[in-house]
């Protein structure tokens, strides 16, 4: 591999990160990620969203997270989602969801956008969100985890017309508070 191989420049870059030094990192991730390197484009975009080696600039890392996820990258996928939420889209955070159909808190996410709603339509896609997530469930952390159990249990005898207690939605967006945030998986 040369120095100009795209993925020894984010080896490179990921080093210098770890080994304290954030703008040389930055340099060299941005240079990966202008070489099309799925990975350093993703990590670029979250080096632009939170300040990492330079200035934060929330516009930016979008376009490189978009890039990233028109590569097929779940992570950027998820954090384009978390972004359009905390900005009040809905609509939009639920159309990069569906861009990673195998991405378990992609899935998780989706999940619960749709378990807000009290339509059958909703309920099933809930509930094929939920599927999709069970048949990923060794990739999920511990946190996940409980919140795939605490979906499946609202859902089991779940129909479209019931309600569920005050107490039960409390408990599901306390454990969702996690996955809500962002956070660079």
């Amino acid at each position: 591999m040369t120095t100009r191989d795209p993925a020894s420049v984010f080896a490179a870059a990921m080093q210098h990160l770890a080994s304290g030094r954030p703008q040389i990192a930055r340099r060299m991730m941005k240079r990966a990620a202008d070489a099309e390197h799925r990975p350093a484009i993703s990590m670029y975009g979250s080096f632009v969203e939170h300040g990492i080696g330079g200035a934060p600039n929330p516009h930016k890392a979008v376009l490189w997270l978009k890039r990233a996820a028109s590569l097929g990258d779940p992570a950027s996928c998820l954090r384009l989602a978390e972004l359009r939420l905390a900005s009040g889209s809905e609509a939009e955070a639920k159309y990069w969801l569906y861009k990673a159909p195998s991405h378990p808190p992609a899935l998780l996410l989706l999940a619960k956008l749709f378990s807000r709603s009290r339509s059958a339509r909703a309920t099933a896609r809930a509930r094929n969100a939920l599927e999709r997530a069970v048949a990923c469930q060794e990739l999920l952390t511990d946190n996940e985890r409980a919140s795939l159990d605490l979906l499946r249990a609202q859902f089991r005898n779940r129909t479209p017309d019931a309600r569920w207690s005050r107490v039960n939605r409390k408990q599901l967006e306390l454990v969702h508070e996690e996955l809500m945030e962002p956070v660079s998986r």
